[in-house]
């Protein structure tokens, strides 16, 4: 075989490794990019104590679901200008953030909680509480300056509404709205 013919055999056999090895890489990247959803990823277990009260105020997107264990998880983007502040005092979840580093901003915080029992929840300054899948004795719920609250599947034999200033309150029997 002439040299000719060796080194043009070579060069494709390298091209050949380059092209297959880019093309693996490129797969596991693709897989690790589309394995699991997006918004997955963004949640972090933050550890809590127990608690019967939450108190949600600064903009955040919480879902309320009733398990065995408590449990909290916040999705945490890189770059976010503001870190959660979630402190347990006396049996009350406290979710907010600095008021400094929150001003001017409509960023909402997306949470998860998990809790076997709630007795009273307030929505605060545009936060949204969705409740799922709960049932419990009574339940104690305060909505304040734009906060929301909305409930799907729900056992909840005396709830009661406590908020100020016209705020609109409407009960639904279905869960289409």
């Amino acid at each position: 075989m002439k040299l000719s013919h060796k080194l043009l055999l070579g060069v494709a056999v390298g091209v050949v490794a380059l092209l297959s090895t880019s093309i693996v890489t490129l797969r596991n990247h693709i897989d690790r990019v589309f394995s699991g959803t997006p918004e997955e990823k963004l949640f972090r277990v933050i550890p809590v104590e127990e608690f019967e009260t939450a108190d949600f105020s600064a903009n955040w997107d919480v879902t309320i679901k009733q398990g065995t264990e408590y449990k909290l998880e916040v999705a945490v983007r890189d770059g976010n200008s503001y870190q959660p502040v979630i402190k347990n005092i006396n049996g009350i979840l406290y979710l907010s953030v600095d008021t400094v580093q929150s001003a001017g901003t409509n960023e909402r915080i997306r949470a998860r909680l998990t809790t076997p029992v709630l007795r009273a929840l307030r929505s605060v300054r545009g936060t949204q509480v969705h409740l799922r899948n709960f049932q419990a004795d009574s339940l104690i719920v305060s909505i304040e300056e734009g906060g929301l609250f909305n409930g799907v599947d729900n056992s909840i034999q005396n709830i009661s509404f406590q908020s100020p200033r016209g705020t609109r309150i409407e009960l639904k029997e279905t869960s289409d709205f």
